[in-house]
């Protein structure tokens, strides 16, 4: 019974992989230039697709296809993003690099990774919404 449990501790570990927090510019450098796929890291659930114009804005493109502009700020720690649609809202993240994949853990609980990243535009509905 110890013999399982502790395999089954090892192979958890090793598909798992460990999080190591990077700085906020580490997360920029990857993503700019880039469309990133976020997903929750739950239940695997597509939350949005962003695409970085640069290092201060974005385009988010939500599950429905609607898009708005994000602005993004980098603190010490946190990659935050506020949008053109909830102005009032800043959504913050801390960055983590798990085995090569970019995790995103909120300080309100919620984690997401990045599940894909490509050089191709982000694809909206209708224009950004600002």
């Amino acid at each position: 019974m110890i013999r399982i449990a502790a395999i089954l501790l090892i192979l958890s570990t090793a598909v798992g992989g460990a999080q190591t927090l990077i700085t906020p510019e580490q997360f920029i450098e990857r993503a700019v230039g880039r469309t990133l796929t976020f997903a929750n890291m739950h239940d695997g659930r597509i939350v949005g697709i962003e695409e970085f114009l640069s290092r201060q804005q974005t385009v988010w493109a939500r599950r429905d296809g609607s898009c708005t502009y994000g602005h993004v700020t980098l603190t010490r720690d946190q990659v935050c993003f506020r949008y053109e649609d909830q102005e009032h809202v800043s959504h913050c993240w801390y960055p983590h690099d798990q085995g090569g994949t970019l995790v995103m853990q909120s300080p309100l609980g919620p984690t997401q990774q990045v599940t894909r990243i490509t050089d191709l535009p982000v694809v909206c509905h209708d224009p950004p919404l600002s």
